[in-house]
């Protein structure tokens, strides 16, 4: 592990309260690697999706470096978050690392779980309380695998394509929230905002509670 200069202590590069400001891919600290996607997919199966495991909702972690977010019946791994300064060059090493992990996720999860089905958040008419709470938050894409009661949705932010992604996170959610032949009578209500300074707060040993990933994206643009 790489030694954060900004830090008196070991910690992870992604989540140190600089990369809030200065974006962060959580499978590197530093130049390092971390936390390959592979390992992402099996932990978020083994510890959130296994029925014989039940999930404590005050963990803070999935792995070490690799932060985890309660949100109701819903959990967040965030992966990664570029700010975007208006005005800034797009920063091409933290696309390119995020884009990266995205590709090792989807393919660890195509490979555990086949093929992914792709809804389409532009439609106005989305039928699920949860794909349209994703487009409130910012989503522009999300890939999802069904893992028996569960699923595993690879969620991108940002505006449309050609925009640079904007941030990532794995959600894992009840399989109803995207499967319409499984969907419940009714959906909870739901918060899933968040941002990287979650992120940072719940790998410093806090409690992170909502928070708006629009304002986040903001404070980044206003940086």
């Amino acid at each position: 592990m790489l030694m954060n200069h900004h830090a008196g202590a070991r910690r992870y590069s992604a989540l140190t309260p600089d990369a809030v400001l200065e974006g962060a891919v959580v499978s590197f600290s530093g130049d390092t690697l971390v936390a390959s996607g592979g390992r992402i997919i099996e932990e978020a199966d083994l510890q959130l999706v296994d029925p014989d495991v039940q999930a404590d909702p005050s963990r803070s972690r999935l792995l070490d470096g690799v932060p985890l977010l309660a949100r109701g019946d819903a959990w967040i791994i965030p992966l990664m978050w570029n700010p975007l300064t208006e005005g800034q060059p797009v920063d091409g090493e933290l696309s390119r690392r995020g884009s990266e992990l995205w590709s090792s996720i989807r393919a660890w999860a195509e490979y555990a779980h086949g093929v992914p089905i792709i809804p389409d958040l532009e439609d106005p008419d989305l039928w699920s309380a949860y794909l349209r709470e994703l487009v409130s938050t910012g989503a522009r894409r999300a890939d999802w695998w069904g893992s028996k009661d569960a699923a595993l949705v690879l969620v991108v932010y940002g505006d449309p394509i050609p925009a640079p992604v904007r941030a990532m996170a794995l959600h894992v959610v009840p399989i109803g929230w995207v499967s319409e032949r499984r969907a419940p009578k009714r959906f909870p209500p739901m918060d899933l905002a968040w941002s990287w300074a979650d992120a940072v707060e719940v790998a410093g040993g806090g409690a992170a509670g909502p928070d708006n990933l629009k304002r986040t994206q903001d404070e980044g643009r206003d940086g």
